[in-house]
């Protein structure tokens, strides 16, 4: 929805949905069997903190040396699903208000039975520990909402301030050895950011 003028005065509003398959492991041998849904590192994912800082995409990607594809570090590159919803509403003398909300949850799955972990010897190059990681696969992984406030200096340049928050889900709550990746859960916090600064249009 969109009922801005000309001068950019009005209201602004847009709701997304998205979901990528995520990784699949192996029910005897807890091997990864397929990596979902493989993208060409296209857009990243959220707000402040999980798209500008965590760089997360939602899906996992071809690169230079392969295919990426890590749910279990900060830098997240694997199968999501992303509910999005924001509004935004700018006054005739340019000062404008937006509210935007994100949700993320894994898609990956297992059909491994965890509790025979201990029965299985992991090939050359894996541990347990990373095959214990896989608890985690498609829980919630958490919600980020971001508030901004923007002044129209001219045409051309507007100021802007900016506070995002982000909670963590089920997801991070349970903990992981290094080995598996590097967002160790546990005892997650709430993550914060306030930024401010001038965007200029040519």
């Amino acid at each position: 929805v969109d009922t801005r003028d000309k001068s950019g005065t009005g209201l602004r509003a847009e709701a997304s949905f998205f979901t990528a398959d995520g990784a699949e492991y192996d029910p005897d041998t807890a091997l990864q069997s397929g990596h979902g849904f493989v993208g060409m590192k296209a857009r990243q994912v959220g707000g402040t903190i999980t798209d500008r800082f965590m760089g997360w995409h939602p899906t996992a990607y071809v690169g230079m040396f392969g295919i990426s594809d890590n749910p279990q570090d900060i830098s997240r590159k694997s199968g999501t699903q992303v509910l999005h919803a924001s509004a935004g509403y700018t006054l005739p003398f340019g000062l404008g208000f937006a509210a935007g909300w994100w949700q993320m949850r894994d898609t990956g799955a297992t059909a491994f039975d965890l509790s025979t972990l201990t029965n299985i010897n992991p090939p050359f190059g894996y541990s347990r520990e990373e095959f214990a990681a896989q608890e985690r696969l498609g829980k919630v992984l958490g919600q980020e909402i971001n508030l901004d406030i923007s002044q129209r200096l001219s045409k051309s340049m507007t100021f802007t301030v900016n506070g995002a928050l982000f909670t963590p889900g089920e997801f991070y709550e349970l903990p992981i050895a290094r080995v598996a990746g590097d967002a160790l859960g546990g005892e997650p916090q709430n993550a914060w950011a306030v930024n401010a600064g001038t965007r200029l249009r040519f």
